[in-house]
């Protein structure tokens, strides 16, 4: 219910722009595949520039591997089930690659402070910060060594957005906005 509901906010937000990807449900290996088939092919009908065609690609590829290692099932569901919110949006100076899904409580706290963490430093000090972590890393029970999100920020060139929508006691909808300017 709520994707549906963030979904239609993320249409009625981009009026003005070009939606050349939606995608809202259940998400696999498989179907990231697809995905990133899907924006591949839509990206080459644009005469944007093409080092943004390909930030965008990166930035696409590293969200949907974040997605499919790191989300919760639904609130109120006894199944565990992948349900998430993707969109790609076409603006006049900017694209925007915009994730959503459901994390539990512990994840909202890990997430706004490490976002934050990643967020503070400058493109120099995000390099810095990304040879440390990856010198230090280790491999999470999900498979991550906290290189995601400092990926994103660092191909992207830009701070990641974030929010967080309780939609119950121990949950929350956790939706990621990435700017990749165009020039």
């Amino acid at each position: 219910m709520y994707l549906e509901a963030d979904l239609h906010k993320r249409h009625q937000q981009s009026s003005d722009k070009d939606i050349i990807l939606s995608y809202q449900g259940e998400i696999t290996y498989g179907m990231v595949k697809s995905i990133i088939e899907m924006m591949m092919s839509r990206l080459d009908l644009s005469k944007d520039n093409p080092k943004a065609k390909k930030k965008v690609v990166k930035v696409l590829v590293e969200m949907l591997e974040n997605l499919t290692k790191h989300v919760s099932k639904p609130p109120n569901r006894s199944v565990e089930n992948k349900e998430v919110s993707i969109s790609v949006v076409n603006g006049k100076n900017e694209y925007e690659v915009i994730t959503s899904n459901y994390v539990d409580s512990q994840e909202k706290n890990y997430l706004t402070n490490w976002i934050n963490k990643i967020n503070s430093f400058d493109r120099d000090g995000l390099r810095t910060f990304y040879k440390k972590t990856l010198a230090q890393a280790e491999i999470s029970e999900k498979g991550g060594a906290g290189l995601g999100f400092i990926d994103i920020a660092r191909k992207s060139g830009q701070k990641l957005g974030i929010t967080f929508d309780n939609v119950g006691k121990d949950k929350s909808f956790f939706t990621l906005k990435v700017m990749i300017e165009k020039i």
